[in-house]
């Protein structure tokens, strides 16, 4: 919603306008953050040990590839059930990661290859096993789950990928003594509910909590001695120059909720690719590495820090009409080999989600040194599709330095 900002942003202004000092925590900075700490913008402070002196989890990477062909098709790896069998049997605690709410990514007809898609958005729609439904977790379309494929008629409907609800059913079943509760959008949807799950998962000594990324920060259980990340790859693959970081920053912030008591801590991070980097250097919680690989990335593509990005973002009813108003922004913006500065146009193009809530979506981007000079040319570019009546219905969006590229 407008007006976008980034609350650190907003931080650290109230900050220099009240004289303040403004203080920026993580255990995973964010790569701009830490490079404006090394050039000396910010002043770093370094925490290297955990405020107990506990050591830092032992983490393993299981190849999932070498798991399938060995024979084992569950969602467990037999490292991390015996580990998850043997917290069990000490009587100690673990949680369990599938950053993805639901039964399954997809349901598919196995004869004809049919997958149902919300009629709204240009997706795929999520199967949650609790009421047999269909959902899109972008506009709430809802409606009940095929027994019998609409295209071929055949009975051949399998679910395929997994989420939060399939990992709980599949934790029941292979382990049937095991108290279990689960924590996600779904079943935190109440007021206090969130708070509810995790005193009760301390009060009743649940053995195994299963969540989304919910779990992965500012949750402090002494027996929590073991994490299981279910899959690695949900975050790897995004079509965002951040989705490395991203998931590299998940991994390391979960992993440090084992082992935060006076009982040794270990992480099991299931895979299908374990020689990315950023899953490697999690194994030795080596974030400077990380930093340096992530950063000579950046500079070489001219992201951010070394670049501002500008995202401008088209939606309508109508993709022609779409289309067009993002190419007439485009030339209403103006000949960049008119700019003295260095600036980068990419697109428009589709959204990496062409249709949210039957909406249409289009988008360009601009790499530039401040976006701030360019204010006076966004404005103009707006201003002269919308003056058309042909793209008046035509929304608009301009977001500084974006968080997410979609």
């Amino acid at each position: 919603m407008s007006p976008r900002y980034h609350a650190r942003e907003v931080a650290m202004m109230r900050g220099k306008t009240h004289g303040a000092v403004t203080l920026l925590a993580s255990a995973t900075p964010s790569i701009e953050s830490y490079y404006y700490a090394l050039l000396g913008k910010y002043k770093l402070i370094k925490m290297n040990k955990r405020y107990n002196e506990s050591s830092m989890p032992h983490i393993d990477v299981v190849d999932m590839r070498q798991e399938l062909e060995g024979g084992n098709k569950s969602m467990f790896s037999k490292h991390l059930y015996n580990a998850v069998r043997q917290n069990i049997d000490k009587g100690e605690q673990t949680i369990l990661l599938m950053n993805r709410r639901g039964f399954s990514t997809f349901v598919s007809c196995r004869k004809c290859g049919f997958v149902p898609h919300c009629p709204n958005c240009n997706i795929s729609l999520t199967y949650h096993s609790y009421d047999n439904s269909l959902k899109c977790h972008y506009c709430g379309h809802k409606q009940p789950n095929y027994t019998v494929c609409p295209v071929c008629d055949s009975k051949y409907i399998r679910y395929f990928g997994g989420g939060t609800q399939k990992v709980e059913d599949e934790v029941l079943r292979i382990f049937p003594d095991a108290k279990v509760i689960r924590l996600d959008a779904d079943s935190a949807s109440r007021k206090n509910s969130h708070k509810e799950i995790l005193d009760k998962f301390v009060k009743d000594r649940i053995d195994i909590m299963i969540g989304t990324q919910m779990v992965s920060k500012g949750l402090d259980f002494s027996n929590v001695t073991l994490v299981g990340v279910m899959t690695a790859d949900t975050m790897l693959h995004i079509n965002d120059f951040r989705s490395t970081e991203r998931t590299f920053d998940l991994l390391e912030q979960v992993s440090g909720r084992a082992g935060r008591g006076n009982k040794a801590g270990r992480a099991i991070i299931q895979t299908y690719n374990p020689d990315n980097y950023a899953i490697e250097l999690v194994k030795t919680h080596s974030y400077s590495e990380f930093y340096n690989k992530t950063i000579a990335e950046r500079q070489t593509m001219w992201y951010p820090p070394f670049s501002e990005m500008i995202c401008i973002r088209f939606s309508a009813d109508d993709n022609d009409v779409t289309r067009k108003s993002a190419f007439m922004f485009k030339e209403s913006f103006g000949d960049i080999n008119d700019i003295s500065e260095p600036i980068a146009v990419l697109g428009p193009i589709p959204s990496g989600i062409s249709r949210i809530k039957n909406k249409y979506r289009w988008q360009m981007l601009i790499k530039c040194e401040n976006a701030d000079n360019f204010n006076d040319r966004l404005i103009m570019a707006s201003e002269t599709v919308k003056s058309d009546k042909a793209y008046e219905n035509v929304q608009i969006q301009i977001d500084k330095n974006p968080i997410n590229i979609y």
